[in-house]
Order: C-alpha cells, then structure tokens, then sequence
C-alpha cells in the first residue's frame, strides 16, 4: 500500500490505527526485530508517561495527540520491547537518563527520521493538517 492511497484531496484519510499498520512493519524492519508485542491505544492518559513496555504490552496514549508524536512515542516503546528480548531491561532502565531510556529516545528520532523519508508525502500531509 502506497502513502498517497491515504490521501485525498489533500486530507488525510486514516486513523492512527490505519497508520500503525504501515509504521509497525517499518519499524520492524529497521529494528530487526522476529516478531511484535501486544499494541494497545489507549483513549485515556497512562500516569505521567504518553506510552509503556510491561509484560509484553505497549500501551500507547493515542486520544488528543498528534499521529506523529503518537508514533514516536510507539517507536519509543518498541526499543523497549528490542531491548527486553535481548535482555536488556532492568528495574532502573524506564528512569530518566538510562542508558535503555536514552536509547530509546535516540532510536526513537532515528526511526521517525527515516519513515518520513521514506514516505514523505504521508509525514506532509500529517504536519499540514495537524491531525489527531
């Protein structure tokens, strides 16, 4: 499926759900991952985070934000999930300034850097109509 299928007269047809389906199979790839957690977006805020790797579940804060702060916050959490099956996940690694946290953000903004490359005609319309 091309970006522009989702795109009509200039406004972006597709939920986060939609959007999801073609950014998680991005992410994968980019983070070479075997296979995926659990995603859930949620309509109500988690306490003091936007997004949460527990147990095998991402929780993602979807509901009155913008669909590219929504998949960087998902991005985010799958570094997590990346580095939970490598074993790399301890008590202290959620905390700000981590190495794991640090990753994460970096990884993050790596990753949103080249999904907007790669579909930057998706990315335009999601600034351009600031949709949420």
């Amino acid at each position: 499926m091309r970006a522009n299928e989702f795109i009509t007269e200039g406004r972006l047809d597709l939920d986060i759900h939609t959007l999801a389906q073609k950014f998680v199979p991005f992410v994968k790839q980019h983070l070479d991952l075997q296979d995926l957690p659990e995603i859930e977006f949620l309509d109500q805020p988690l306490e003091g985070t936007f997004g949460q790797y527990h147990d095998g579940t991402i929780r993602v804060v979807s509901a009155g934000r913008h669909h590219i702060d929504t998949l960087r916050t998902l991005a985010h959490e799958l570094v997590h999930w990346n580095q939970d099956s490598q074993g790399r996940i301890g008590p202290e690694s959620g905390e700000t300034g981590s190495d794991e946290e640090n990753e994460a953000n970096a990884l993050a903004g790596v990753i949103m850097r080249d999904f907007a490359e790669a579909h930057p005609e998706l990315l335009k319309v999601l600034r351009d109509n600031n949709n949420h």
